[in-house]
């Protein structure tokens, strides 16, 4: 998941810089611009997306849905915290959905155990009959 992290940086560089050049717009920043940009880079995108893909390994997707939401239910109050921004009625009611939704998650305890590796191996449902070769996806039962 990292590499797909850093593909998506890249990405949105290309697309900045094209928007930039597209608007005719500078790509010289203020220093003030600048700490505030890397500061942002590192610690709320970079180490945030660090942490939940080391996260990601064990919880089931579901929980890590919910979670992901987390960051859009804290939003408004960061802004309000630090900004004084109002949030409007539709916000709050917004919130309190998904703060009820994450904390009936976690308190239910209701999480699904992994199935175990051997259980998937010898599954029928695992695709032994094929293999892939240099012509590409080819039926194993196949005379060649």
């Amino acid at each position: 998941m990292l590499p797909a992290v850093f593909l998506s940086g890249l990405i949105a560089i290309i697309i900045t810089s094209a928007l930039c050049l597209l608007l005719g717009l500078s790509f010289v920043l203020s220093p003030q611009d600048s700490g505030i940009s890397m500061g942002m880079g590192t610690f709320q995108v970079g180490a945030g997306l660090a942490l939940y893909t080391l996260g990601s390994r064990t919880p089931p997707a579901a929980e890590l849905t919910l979670l992901s939401l987390a960051e859009v239910l804290l939003g408004p109050f960061w802004v309000w915290l630090f900004l004084g921004e109002d949030a409007s009625l539709r916000t709050l009611i917004g919130g309190a959905l998904l703060l009820a939704a994450i904390a009936g998650n976690a308190l239910s305890g209701a999480r699904r155990k992994p199935v175990p590796l051997s259980r998937v191996r010898n599954s029928p449902m695992m695709f032994t009959n094929y293999s892939f070769d240099d012509a590409g996806f080819s039926d194993a039962t196949r005379d060649v």
